[in-house]
């Protein structure tokens, strides 16, 4: 009957074995593939913070054809004049703001805010 016992036991470390090495297989292949460009991307953006949470947007948001027209779009942004208006890289990234059009808002402070401020009454 020991002998029964250890041969299940063996068993059960033999099933455990192969589950948290496919485990482990669907983790790796689940996992986002990074994206060449990042360097690039964290050297011209205006604000660097958050970097990490950055790289993980990049990771997620970013296709490798996305790469050109995001760099396009970092050359020609018209940026606020007050820092506090830029969104950090990783909502930028998030937001795909690459594509919103370069305008200017109503106010001087506002130009080249990608949002449209509400002119008041």
């Amino acid at each position: 009957m020991l002998m029964n016992v250890e041969k299940m036991l063996m068993a059960i470390d033999r099933i455990l074995a192969e589950a948290r090495k496919i485990k482990t297989e669907i983790y790796e292949e689940s996992a986002p593939k990074p994206v060449p460009g990042f360097d690039e991307f964290w050297k011209a953006y205006p604000i660097r913070a958050r970097q990490m949470d950055t790289e993980n947007s990049w990771a997620l948001y970013v296709k490798e054809t996305d790469v050109p027209l995001i760099m396009n779009a970092l050359k020609h942004k018209i940026w606020p004049v007050d820092k506090k208006w830029i969104p950090s890289a990783d909502r930028w990234l998030a937001g795909r703001r690459w594509l919103d059009e370069n305008t200017k808002g109503h106010h001087g402070k506002y130009a080249g805010c990608s949002e449209t401020i509400p002119e008041k009454d």
